[in-house]
């Protein structure tokens, strides 16, 4: 999930801040895998090599 700090715009985004703040408690519950980008190729590439 990538979110832009524009997201927390008021006047454009209106609402969006809790539609954040949902997902990121949603995922915390869920006991979600979170990353960076490089680490999931890096992991990717070291499952190929198996």
């Amino acid at each position: 999930m990538l979110w832009h700090n524009s997201s927390f715009d008021k006047e454009n985004w209106n609402g969006w801040k809790d539609v954040f703040e949902n997902t990121m408690k949603y995922l915390y519950k869920n006991n979600a895998f979170g990353t960076s980008g490089e680490k999931i190729i890096s992991m990717l590439e070291n499952k190929k090599q198996r």
